[in-house]
């Protein structure tokens, strides 16, 4: 009948929509309500540091789902290129990168730790 029909497109829409929207909307690093960006400094130190400098933070190159670990995460596929890191931790040797010391970044990068 046509109300059990609109009963279950009711029910279709509540669970669907919400799933759509975490997906959909977009926090200011440019990754949906569900992801985080691989490129903060809070998710993944090396990659702020080393990030490619052709990007900026709001591709989404640099999202992942944010019930994964950075680590897991940031260092897999096209982000891996990205990110830059040579050792694939996002953790740098005593809480800070310096981008001047060998061996952080794959590519040399000008020595900084802020964008």
């Amino acid at each position: 009948t046509g109300k059990a029909r609109c009963k279950m497109l009711m029910l279709a829409l509540m669970i669907f929509t919400p799933i759509w929207a975490v997906h959909y909307f977009t926090k200011a690093d440019g990754c949906p309500l569900i992801m985080k960006s691989c490129y903060n400094i809070d998710t993944c130190q090396a990659c702020f540091a080393c990030g490619s400098s052709k990007t900026t933070p709001a591709e989404k190159h640099f999202c992942f789902y944010s019930f994964s670990s950075a680590d897991s995460s940031c260092f897999t596929g096209q982000r891996a290129t990205y990110c830059n890191v040579a050792d694939k931790k996002c953790e740098c040797e005593g809480g800070s990168c310096n981008t001047a010391q060998d061996g952080i970044c794959v590519k040399p990068m000008v020595a900084t730790t802020t964008r």
